[in-house]
């Protein structure tokens, strides 16, 4: 990967060596990836966002270094499944 000023800019294959960039040092139980994708998240939005509403969500995916989420429909009526069933109100 190519790092500069702190951001990673470029992924490239494991055995290639970037020209230039920053080297970044991560300890033994750590890594530095391009960001995570969580593909089972629960957003009650419009609904009960209470227990997880589209902020909350994403500030903890965040927090936790989870880049892109993808949103699967739970207890909501009629699903969100796509925009025009998510427009619609409990």
């Amino acid at each position: 990967m190519l790092v500069h000023a702190g951001r990673i800019v470029a992924v490239t294959a494991h055995d290639t060596v970037a020209e230039a960039g920053e080297v970044v040092a991560v300890g033994d139980e750590a890594a530095l990836l391009p960001g995570l994708v969580d593909t089972h998240v629960h957003v009650n939005e419009p609904g009960r966002t209470e227990w997880e509403g589209f902020a909350s969500a994403t500030r903890a995916a965040a927090a936790g270094g989870v880049t892109t989420v993808l949103d699967m429909p739970l207890n909501r009526l009629p699903p969100t499944v796509d925009l025009a069933a998510s427009a619609t109100s409990e």
